[in-house]
């Protein structure tokens, strides 16, 4: 019996119903003992940088799922959980908060790490995705939809066509914008 559960351990090879790979590189076994990755389920995959965990919404850092209920991992670069208590991303909304430096946060309650200001349809965030549509004056604003935004690097643009640069995720009709092409 220690004999078979030592051979397991160190077998690299192992199907997925068994995953016990050093530094978890996938997990989704119903109990995969590895090494930053134990006793966790295939259905909840909370793994320490698990580059291929199952879930529903991934975007975790060197991770391609994650669990979308409750993602409590280090390095978390995407929170959709009702309190995800994870590092650079405390207390991120469960619909689509996507941190660090939260480029798009909830807008109800986006109590996000370097959120600043996240307020009604567009967060003010840092690097600032998407601003405050009313009146989006915030440094470094890469999106403005507001009527008169008036931001370094995006002056006057209307909400109905933004134009802006390194827009991730921009809300108008034609947004031109650089590495942007459809929003």
């Amino acid at each position: 019996m220690p004999r078979h559960g030592t051979t397991m351990a160190r077998v690299h090879t192992v199907p997925c119903t068994d995953p016990r790979v050093s530094e978890c590189t996938q997990c989704n076994g119903t109990d995969p003992r590895v090494p930053g990755c134990p006793l966790w389920q295939d259905t909840d995959p909370r793994v320490f940088k698990c580059p291929l965990c199952q879930g529903t919404d991934p975007r975790v850092a060197g991770w391609t799922q994650c669990q979308s209920t409750d993602p409590r991992v280090s390095e978390c670069t995407q929170c959709n959980g009702t309190d995800p208590r994870v590092p650079e991303c405390p207390l991120c909304q469960d619909t689509d908060p996507r941190v660090p430096e939260c480029p798009l946060c909830q807008d109800t309650y986006p109590r996000v790490f370097k959120c600043a200001q996240c307020q009604g349809t567009g967060p003010r965030v840092a690097g600032c995705t998407q601003c405050q549509s009313t009146d989006p004056r915030v440094s470094e604003c890469t999106q403005c939809n507001g009527t008169d935004p008036r931001v370094p690097g995006c002056p006057l643009y209307q909400d109905t066509y933004p134009r802006v640069i390194k827009c991730p995720l921009c809300q108008g009709t034609d947004p031109r914008v650089t590495g942007c092409t459809q929003c």
